[in-house]
């Protein structure tokens, strides 16, 4: 009896408040979504693992180990931005994955491990096909905030009257270049230029001659070149420009 009174209130409620049940659609889509940010988060994350070993492993601290200190160069070469990007998007992976349809069965930490192995694999995978020394480049050409970063990173480095100069080749001669450092200043580096291209980073270890001319010892590329990298368009364009913007700067 007690049974049939709360199934009466139980469908007059239904009743009264116009209750309908949840489209499966609605159901499938929430599933859809679910997994779609779950999947963003490990490809970001596993794009910016890739970052992460590319500039770990091609920054030369042959040429950067005495010129500073120890504490202050792990300081400058912890690449905080893309260690950022691992953490949101590996936040927004797990959180998600926990919540797809069977999420629930799986712990945390396993699920916690599993993305790190997945974004450790993808990652390397993107850093072997060159794909992360490439995106690291664009990103630097193409996003101010990221390319800000680097040149507030490269200030508190560059010390040309140390010997050291942290810049930007803006104009590649027939037996010289010439390096905009992260200060403003500009400087000619008599060199073989055959290695060089306008809007590459370097790094000068050497002796100024004047306030212009800069005597190199070492130059070096911000990071070393991998043994293969895939170039993209935009990058070759990025160098086309910066080169026709100084031709057109030095002729007025």
């Amino acid at each position: 009896m007690n049974d049939q009174k709360i199934s009466d209130k139980v469908i007059e409620a239904i009743k009264t408040k116009r209750i309908v049940p949840t489209p499966r659609w609605e159901f499938l889509l929430k599933d859809v979504v679910v997994w779609a940010l779950a999947v963003l988060g490990l490809v970001v994350g596993s794009i910016a693992t890739a970052v992460v070993i590319f500039i770990t492993l091609n920054d030369d601290f042959r040429y950067v180990a005495g010129s500073t200190s120890i504490t202050k160069q792990v300081l400058l070469d912890i690449p905080y931005f893309w260690l950022t990007l691992i953490i949101i998007f590996g936040a927004v992976a797990i959180y998600n994955l926990r919540h797809t349809r069977h999420g629930y069965r799986y712990g945390v930490l396993l699920i916690l491990g599993g993305s790190i192995i997945a974004s450790v694999v993808l990652g390397s995978v993107v850093y072997v096909t060159g794909g992360a020394a490439s995106l690291e480049e664009i990103f630097y050409q193409r996003i101010p905030f990221y390319h800000q970063m680097f040149i507030i990173q490269g200030q508190l480095w560059n010390a040309p009257e140390q010997g050291r100069v942290a810049g930007e080749v803006i104009h590649v001669g027939p037996d010289y270049i010439t390096v905009k450092d992260v200060h403003g200043a500009v400087w000619e580096v008599p060199t073989t230029t055959y290695f060089f291209k306008p809007g590459q980073r370097i790094r000068l270890f050497g002796s100024p001659t004047d306030n212009t001319q800069f005597q190199p010892r070492v130059l070096k590329p911000w990071y070393r070149e991998p043994a293969f990298r895939i170039n993209f368009p935009p990058q070759s364009i990025w160098f086309e420009v910066k080169q026709k913007e100084f031709n057109q700067r030095t002729s007025e």
